[in-house]
């Protein structure tokens, strides 16, 4: 008797398990694919049969593949930083992309049984892309080169942002590299990978960091000229106002003086009609020699003290 409960027991709990392995559930932006054994079902030779939002039966040996139909964003990254992309004339520039695209729904069967990863071997493929362009980008002529080589090598470092450098080319025409790398793109990656190419957003070019540290340098000698030039010219300002000053005051002193003297020539002049003046100049000789603590006077033979 009890043997035969736990039978009914054990075959009731594996019916039950079968029943709930017997169903899957697919959601919103997504579909499904089932393998038998690991052999996926096709409607055709090249189309899978698939299985959309909802739920679905299966049997409990066939296998669910969740295919996410949605956009995919690839970003090309180094170890979670900005790509290290060498343009055309080995300038080592820092690029910020995305590649957008979506699994094709006609060519399913390639994107989930071509490639094992299909979103890894995307990235590898979208970052070759990528440095192919940029390093092709912008170079023009051997000439042009040429021109850029000499002035690099024979100017300081602002000669890195010269109007022939990649650098520059690639900020100036950036729409146009946008499209070429589109182009290439959509011409590596469609239905080769069985995904649709939407776009490719070039998002930021940041120049090489010797060319930022030579620009901070140079911007830095720049605003401190301009603050010492600032200053010296207060100083001198301040010097020239002060200058103006002592030549107004010693104007003014030696005015002064010149009207004194005229005054006092007057007045000796007014002495001389009355008949004062030598009286005046003894009186005036007294005081001084009576205010003096030492004379000296000159004589014939020698001067006396």
């Amino acid at each position: 008797m009890f043997m035969l409960g736990f039978l009914i027991g054990f075959f009731v709990f594996l019916i039950l398990i079968l029943s709930l392995s017997c169903y899957f559930v697919v959601q919103e932006g997504y579909v499904g694919v089932l393998s038998t054994f690991g052999a996926v079902h096709f409607k055709n030779k090249q189309t899978l049969i698939t299985y959309s939002a909802g739920i679905h039966f299966k049997w409990p040996w066939q296998k669910l593949h969740v295919i996410n139909k949605m956009e995919q964003n690839i970003a090309l990254k180094e170890d979670g930083l900005d790509a290290s992309v060498i343009a055309s004339d080995g300038t080592l520039l820092r690029i910020e992309s995305i590649l957008r695209l979506t699994p094709h729904p006609d060519f399913l069967a390639e994107y989930l049984l071509g490639i094992e990863s299909p979103k890894e071997h995307l990235s590898s493929l979208f970052n070759c892309l990528v440095r192919s362009e940029i390093a092709n980008f912008g170079w023009a002529s051997k000439k042009e080169n040429h021109v850029y080589l000499e002035s690099f090598l024979s100017k300081d470092s602002m000669s890195l942002i010269t109007p022939h450098s990649a650098y520059a080319v690639i900020k100036k025409q950036r729409i146009q590299l946008n499209q070429a790398i589109a182009q290439r793109c959509a011409q590596y990656i469609q239905t080769k990978y069985g995904v649709e190419f939407q776009s490719v957003d070039l998002i930021n070019i940041l120049p090489p960091d010797e060319l930022v540290n030579a620009l901070n340098a140079v911007l830095q000698s720049q605003n401190q000229m301009e603050a010492l030039y600032a200053h010296t010219q207060s100083e001198c300002e301040q010097k020239v106002l002060s200058a103006q000053h002592a030549v107004t005051i010693a104007t003014h002193q030696a005015d002064a003086i010149a009207i004194e003297i005229e005054q006092l020539g007057a007045y000796l002049q007014t002495l001389k009609h009355q008949g004062t003046l030598s009286a005046y100049i003894d009186r005036r000789k007294n005081e001084v020699l009576s205010a003096s603590k030492t004379l000296f006077y000159k004589n014939s033979q020698s001067i006396v003290k």
